[in-house]
């Protein structure tokens, strides 16, 4: 090895060389702790901007949802049903808007509905229902079920499903007796009690909604006159006409152009025996309702009025004015009575005479209960007038065309007097072979 010597020249040098070297590594040292912070400035600068955006994504989400829900009430407000419901449905599509999803659901089953009213379309009613039950499932502890119970049981009783509809009412009443729906709904279960026939609870409906509820609302006025109605239909013709005129006083319009109110109305006085009453009511339904299915019955009780007026010449116009009626029975009602009222008085007042009107009504519906009653009223004309004969002809066809348990015993006695008066007149003409033969044939 050699040795250097130590001098003042390699001593400057070695400590030059130093300096620099630690003037490098300071550097180097610097630029990579100057990279490393720029980088770290990036990323955060990133993260900060991807959590910016991430928060404004959300927010845009939220308010967009909001936004819809705004537009949708206020179609729904006008009326544009099927535009509300379109925006209600986007509503449930944000699945950071959750809070909403309750009443987007059930106003969209609102909308459906009341769509469906406007056109009346089951399919959206049906499309309501669909609203309705996902609700239920998704919500069944929500106060909202309030609405959808009452608006699900409308849908379903609009379709014709009044046992479906009537759980639905049910359940409002039970989960919501305070409800604002609560009237409607009970008015609504008396409707389907009505349609079952169940009369007795029906006027139990209805009294409620008049008796508890007892407020100016529409449904209080539809229940008085449907108490009126049903109490005409089970006989209860003073209850019905009472209940009639406590309707009218608070809906004096509806009495004088309701085609179920001058109907029924009438029907009840005319079974009172009020006649003149009748008449007006009657009188004014067949003017204003020509085209409804109840106008033949309407005519023809509005006949029975007059003629109970002795206005035996309105009351023959009336009858002879349905002989022309589509309806074969009543066709051969309207005879059957024009042909009695004119046999009763003696009166002429129709064009071909009642014996005519019998037999009109023999050939033309044979089958009938017409028939029958005419066949026996011609049987006993021709007893009257002598004309053995030609009653028992009726009474033979009489006795061939109908079942037993339609035989009469006025019948029987037609017969039998007939029977006897012809044998009587062929022992008088000493037409004994002809009476015995009569006479083994009848016994």
């Amino acid at each position: 090895m050699i040795a250097l010597r130590s001098s003042p020249f390699t001593s400057g040098v070695c400590l030059r060389c130093l300096v620099y070297i630690a003037l490098v590594l300071a550097i180097s040292c610097y630029s990579e702790s100057g990279v490393a912070a720029e980088k770290g400035q990036t990323d955060s600068a990133q993260a900060t901007a991807s959590s910016v955006a991430t928060a404004t994504e959300e927010a845009a989400t939220f308010h967009s949802a909001r936004d819809f829900m705004k537009e949708a009430n206020k179609f729904l407000a006008d009326g544009l049903y099927l535009e509300a419901a379109d925006l209600f449905e986007t509503v449930l599509t944000y699945k950071d808007a959750k809070h909403l999803w309750p009443k987007a659901t059930l106003l969209a089953g609102e909308c459906y509905l009341k769509a469906a009213r406007a056109i009346d379309s089951d399919k959206l009613r049906k499309q309501a229902i669909e609203r309705f039950k996902t609700f239920e499932k998704s919500f069944p502890d929500s106060p909202l079920m309030e609405q959808v119970s009452y608006f699900w049981g409308l849908a379903l009783f609009e379709l014709g499903d009044w046992f479906e509809a009537e759980p639905r009412f049910l359940e409002l009443l039970n989960r919501f007796p305070e409800s604002q729906f609560a009237p409607d709904a009970e008015y609504h279960l008396g409707q389907i009690m009505e349609k079952s026939q169940k009369y007795l609870e029906a006027q139990k409906k209805y009294y409620k909604v008049i008796e508890y509820y007892r407020r100016p609302a529409k449904d209080v006025e539809d229940a008085t006159f449907r108490i009126a109605r049903i109490s005409e239909l089970i006989g209860k013709h003073d209850l019905a006409v009472k209940w009639y005129l406590l309707a009218c006083k608070r809906n004096r319009t509806r009495c004088l152009m309701d085609s179920d109110v001058l109907f029924y109305r009438g029907n009840a006085y005319y079974a009172l025996g009020q006649p003149g009453e009748a008449a007006k009511h009657l009188g004014r339904f067949v003017n204003i309702f020509p085209s409804d299915p109840r106008y033949d019955d309407a005519m023809l009780t509005l006949a029975g009025s007059l003629a109970a007026l002795n206005d035996l010449k309105g009351a023959a116009a009336i009858l002879s004015a349905l002989f022309s009626s589509g309806r074969p029975e009543k066709r051969a009602e309207a005879q059957l009575r024009l042909a009695e009222l004119e046999q009763k008085t003696g009166k002429k007042l129709s064009d071909e005479g009642f014996m005519d009107l019998y037999r009109k009504i023999v050939d033309e519906t044979p089958y009938s209960d017409q028939a029958m009653v005419a066949s026996v009223r011609i049987s006993k004309e021709f007893l009257k007038d002598g004309d053995f004969k030609g009653c028992l002809k009726y009474v033979d066809w009489f006795f061939g065309t109908f079942d037993q348990n339609k035989f009469t015993n006025e019948m029987f006695d037609v017969r039998d007097n007939a029977v006897l008066g012809l044998m009587k007149s062929l022992l008088d003409q000493k037409e004994y072979f002809a009476g015995a033969m009569l006479f083994e044939r009848r016994k």
